[in-house]
């Protein structure tokens, strides 16, 4: 009777099946299925948390996909009792008053932590995560004699204020499920230029020889974005951490990075642990 109801709820159509043995692939039922688990989502909020970026999060969990999700500013994080949560995500921004080390012990116990933007720089220098990062090259000479007046054009030149930029996705990792298409648009505006991981696993989504789709971006910044990690998985103890070095739910309307961001709540803990295990 429940089934009957939630088909008709959702107009859903509910098959019978005679047995558990297919006549291809996995049986139904054996041990190569999954168990997805609930999410039980925080999110740090609050001083120097980027709000546009928590806004958008706020939104699509709250308003689309009518998910709860906990917002706990730094102080409330740092006496909070985490196994209440089984995901907590970082958005860009900084975070000098969070307590890393019990962010990072809550990670290894089996937790997922999601980091998108700055907020993928500010875990690996402290510790929590081991991406690393390209150097982007400088747009002068340094022995060169420039006027004065150069400096603001040139300086404003390396800002990084949006652009969008095509992702190679691997279709067979959890966090491209859905994704039909191996090309995926991102939005940038940041950066935050991670190299891809040693791990042939650990990258399911990174930029190739010509990344850029739509908008204006220089030669040094560009050289950076080139063949660099979109996504990288790390393994932490018992726990992942998913580096977004984009914002993939950009002013609530980018649907195709939303699909990333909710796949990484969902599928994270289900990511094989030596596919985002460090080599280094």
């Amino acid at each position: 009777m429940k089934l009957n109801s939630l088909a008709e709820k959702y107009r859903l159509k509910i098959y019978a099946v005679p047995t558990g043995n297919v006549v291809s692939g996995s049986d139904l039922g054996s041990n190569r299925f999954v168990t997805i688990t609930k999410p039980a989502i925080a999110m740090v909020t609050g001083p120097g948390v980027n709000a546009t970026d928590a806004g958008e999060i706020w939104h699509l969990l709250d308003q689309r996909m009518n998910m709860p999700a906990t917002h706990l500013e730094p102080a409330v994080f740092n006496r909070a009792d985490l196994n209440k949560y089984n995901t907590i995500i970082l958005v860009g921004g900084n975070y000098p008053d969070l307590n890393k080390d019990k962010l990072k012990t809550w990670v290894q116990a089996g937790g997922i932590l999601i980091l998108t933007e700055e907020a993928v720089s500010w875990a690996a220098q402290n510790g929590i995560t081991d991406v690393k990062f390209r150097r982007i090259k400088s747009p002068v000479d340094s022995a060169a004699k420039l006027a004065y007046t150069d400096r603001q054009e040139i300086d404003g030149a390396q800002q990084m204020n949006g652009a969008i930029f095509g992702a190679e996705a691997d279709l067979t990792h959890p966090l491209a499920y859905g994704y039909n298409q191996k090309t995926v648009s991102l939005f940038k505006a940041n950066k935050v230029f991670m190299e891809k991981s040693k791990n042939p696993y650990a990258t399911p989504f990174y930029y190739g020889d010509r990344p850029l789709q739509s908008g204006w971006v220089s030669k040094e910044n560009y050289d950076a974005v080139k063949n660099s990690a979109a996504v990288v998985v790390n393994t932490v103890g018992n726990g992942r951490v998913i580096n977004i070095a984009d914002n993939p739910n950009f002013r609530a309307f980018w649907l195709g990075g939303s699909k990333l961001f909710l796949n990484a709540i969902f599928f994270g803990r289900i990511i094989d642990a030596a596919s985002a295990r460090s080599g280094e």
